[in-house]
């Protein structure tokens, strides 16, 4: 995990927000959470990473969090653009057994985490857009709206939600 931080980091710091804390503090221990993040501090439990010890990329998505330092964020959002940072820079997903998913009926772009990011990738790569780094400003900045993704591609959230459905 420790690696993970020293590698990773320095990487999210300089893509996403040159101004994230330079010091983060990891606490290991009980916790209700599998892994959390609140300013500098990430929390995980120790049981899950005993018992998982291949899921050392969760430090990735936890990472992101503190580099988001959001005031205030859709949260799909915030959770899908952090596994979206696990999903680039993780590098033991596989062995872990981490994966971001593929839309199901029932499914919404709303749902946050691996079903949100997965959509976001989508949508860079479709669309040659470089989306992630404009929704974390925007956010960042207070200015986030929804007009923004039809700047970008276009196309507003649902005809987009629409058209990945479809051809995932």
């Amino acid at each position: 995990m420790k690696e993970r931080f020293f590698t990773v980091y320095p990487i999210l710091v300089e893509r996403f927000n040159r101004a994230a804390p330079l010091s983060v503090y990891f606490v290991i221990g009980p916790s209700i959470y599998v892994a959390s993040a609140s300013g500098n501090t990430v929390t995980y439990q120790g049981l899950w990473s005993l018992e998982h010890p291949q899921d050392y990329d969760v430090v990735v998505h936890e990472l992101m969090h503190v580099v988001q330092s959001y005031v205030s964020s859709p949260g799909w959002l915030t959770e899908g653009i952090a596994d979206y940072a696990r999903y680039h820079y993780g590098v033991n997903n596989d062995a872990a057994g981490w994966h971001l998913q593929m839309p199901f009926e029932g499914s919404y772009y709303t749902d946050g985490y691996g079903v949100t990011a997965r959509f976001l990738v989508w949508v860079e790569e479709r669309y040659k857009v470089e989306l992630v780094n404009a929704l974390d400003s925007a956010i960042r900045s207070g200015t986030y709206e929804a007009g923004l993704w039809i700047s970008l591609t276009g196309k507003n959230l649902d005809a987009l939600w629409t058209e990945y459905f479809y051809d995932p």
